[in-house]
């Protein structure tokens, strides 16, 4: 470990002390303000449980205007986009049977202790002491994270998403397999992230935590069938997953995705894009944006190592990280999921010190980024510009992508240190 003490004076040590009250003020603030608003997000997890505790199909969800009457049957002023799997449903349960606002109030508590309670277990895992100036800091940024600030604003499952997570990177350090697979697997079931680190497993043969997670989703979607319905995920297969991140909305710039992107630039719509760099066909433009997702994701998942603890958080955190960008669909608060690999970096930044890591190519870049991340940024009003203007329209996505390449040069040169120290 870098000794704290030769790079941040003890007469400096206010400094994180107080940045850390700051934030942590502004962040209560926020979610004072937020908490009990309805709001979309929350209107569409809450109808999706609300339905299925009061025993209705939910095969009928995804008619967006049986659904939406729903919504207002159900006290939101508001209408919502409903295209989550069924089992979407199953985190908002307890919730449901509460009238809307409280409801919203609960889950925000629920929400925010899931929040605590993951930076805990990543503090843990990464060997950062919270108390110190390197945890503090870290801790500030978390605080101003916008995407967090989003996830409170509109009742969102991201901080559970992060809980379960953090779970399961604290079970395969501990080659703990239940405690790896039953959290990843919810996180597939809930919101259909944990599928790259599930694929990262099993390039590097971890079999049973891949099989156990395979089984639990399917013993879960097979348990919770007499409350969501066959017809629910016949439903979902058929009118929702064809059209997921395919249409001209879809294309807003407020999906910061490579398929976000690549929509805006290709399709053409009267309202939603009107002005695209170029016109291609649609399958076209669903072609290129599968292949550059893939190709994203191999890129990040063939320097992936899992023989070491730090090799273990840095390639799982990359690996659910990767899955946020190439989402068909994800807005900012998505980006709560990019925590993990924030924490497998500022590990590698206490363990090398200030001195060492800015030596390294590449590293003011991703600080950059991540600044990038954290910071409340008006891209949204860039929505219709022209060529070549909207490509500023993506900071969030850049920023990400910045993130994962860096992250990858990082998983290289592990690689090479522990080749060299064999030798």
């Amino acid at each position: 470990m870098s000794g704290e003490s030769s790079v941040f004076p003890a007469w400096t040590r206010w400094v994180p002390r107080l940045a850390c009250l700051m934030a942590g003020l502004a962040f209560t603030i926020h979610a004072y303000l937020w908490v009990p608003r309805l709001t979309y997000g929350f209107a569409m997890y809450y109808t999706y449980a609300r339905l299925a505790l009061e025993g209705d199909s939910l095969d009928r969800v995804y008619d967006d205007v049986y659904f939406n009457a729903k919504v207002h049957e159900f006290g939101f002023d508001l209408n919502d986009e409903p295209n989550n799997a069924p089992t979407a449903a199953l985190a908002y349960l307890p919730v449901a049977w509460m009238q809307p606002v409280w409801a919203r109030i609960v889950w925000s508590l629920v929400s925010i202790s899931a929040l605590v309670y993951a930076l805990k277990i990543l503090f843990e895992i990464s060997g950062i002491r919270p108390a110190g100036n390197t945890g503090l800091w870290l801790l500030t940024l978390m605080l101003v994270w916008k995407p967090s600030y989003d996830n409170v604003a509109f009742g969102q499952v991201y901080f559970v998403l992060l809980l379960l997570f953090a779970l399961a990177m604290r079970g395969f350090m501990r080659w703990h397999v239940a405690g790896t697979a039953l959290p990843l697997a919810l996180t597939v079931l809930l919101k259909g992230y944990g599928g790259v680190p599930l694929i990262l497993m099993a390039l590097r043969r971890r079999w049973k935590e891949s099989f156990l997670v395979l089984s639990l989703i399917l013993i879960v979607i097979i348990a919770t069938l007499p409350l969501l319905g066959m017809h629910s995920w016949t439903a979902f297969v058929v009118n929702v997953l064809p059209s997921l991140g395919a249409m001209p909305s879809h294309g807003h710039v407020a999906y910061q995705t490579i398929n976000g992107l690549l929509r805006h630039l290709f399709t053409f719509d009267a309202h939603w894009l009107p002005h695209p760099a170029v016109v291609l066909p649609g399958a076209a433009v669903a072609i290129v944006s599968y292949a550059a997702s893939i190709a994203l994701i191999l890129f990040v998942l063939m320097r992936s190592r899992l023989e070491t603890p730090p090799e273990r958080l840095l390639s799982l955190s990359a690996a659910l990280a990767a899955g946020v960008v190439t989402a068909p669909l994800a807005e900012e608060y998505h980006f709560v999921l990019f925590i993990p690999l924030i924490f497998a970096l500022a590990a590698r930044f206490h363990e090398q010190g200030p001195s060492g890591l800015w030596k390294e190519s590449g590293s003011v870049v991703a600080a950059i980024a991540v600044l990038l991340l954290a910071s409340p940024l008006s891209y949204k009003a860039l929505q219709y510009s022209t060529f070549p203007l909207v490509l500023l329209a993506y900071p969030k996505l850049y920023a990400g992508l910045a993130i994962l390449w860096y992250a990858r040069a990082v998983m290289g040169r592990r690689e090479s240190d522990r080749h060299g120290a064999s030798l």
